[in-house]
């Protein structure tokens, strides 16, 4: 999934795709590489956030999110391909991870194999303490689909050295998540494992992390693959 930068000049659709084919070739995986322009979804609201409301807060049909884009790029794919699969596993780094998190706890996982999310700037918490987008309140989520999402075969993975905050929202709602990256994904799994528990939901996420590595898409890449392979991680 793609990241910040998602001008259309500046094709990084081709970058992703030059980082994940060997990646992909050594696992036999078919890649699908997805371009969400930021002219046609400008900003993090319609695509980072899934599109599923606007800015103020008025609700949309699944069918205007980019959720349902990736949905449907999947089935299209597969359709072209004679494929009978009906789920797929996909990885995002910073952008594409807050994409990916929100994905899960808004499907409930319905279409996801295995799902990996590297270094997220923030979070939607999976409880009621917080308004929507910073949590649950507001946001369409019931706690059957709740549930379904901490089944997910889901990977938080976090460069340990993504310690750098400039640039990083910073209202109150983020900042009680923590200072860095990596602090705020360490806090999102201890709390989403802890309201896993309160209610009684099963608990399949996973926390991984890649020592001495940064904000960096590309080095974080070979984890998240071999994670979505259900192989050891490289440096293990």
């Amino acid at each position: 999934m793609p990241g910040l930068r998602r001008e259309a000049h500046r094709h990084l659709a081709f970058d992703y795709y030059d980082t994940w084919r060997p990646l992909a070739e050594r696992y036999g995986a078919i890649l699908l590489v997805p371009e969400f322009t930021a002219e046609k979804w400008p900003g993090p609201w319609t695509y980072n956030l899934g599109n599923v409301r606007s800015q103020r807060l008025q609700p949309k049909r699944w069918t205007e999110t980019s959720f349902y884009v990736v949905e449907q790029a999947f089935r299209m794919a597969a359709s072209s391909l004679g494929s009978s699969r009906r789920r797929f596993s996909m990885f995002g780094h910073g952008a594409g991870s807050q994409f990916i998190q929100r994905y899960v706890l808004h499907s409930g996982c319905r279409m996801i194999d295995r799902a990996v999310s590297a270094n997220p700037g923030w979070y939607m918490l999976p409880d009621n303490e917080y308004k929507y987008p910073f949590g649950l309140r507001g946001a369409p989520i019931s706690e059957a689909t709740l549930r379904s999402a901490f089944g997910c075969n889901y990977t938080l993975l976090l460069g340990t050295a993504d310690v750098n905050y400039a640039g990083l929202r910073n209202e109150p709602d983020a900042l009680a998540q923590g200072k860095t990256r990596y602090e705020r994904g360490r806090f999102y799994f201890d709390r989403s494992r802890r309201v896993a528990e309160r209610m009684g939901a099963a608990f399949n996420w996973q926390l991984d992390e890649v020592r001495g590595v940064g904000h960096e898409a590309a080095r974080m890449a070979p984890a998240g693959a071999a994670i979505l392979a259900g192989r050891a991680l490289p440096d293990s």
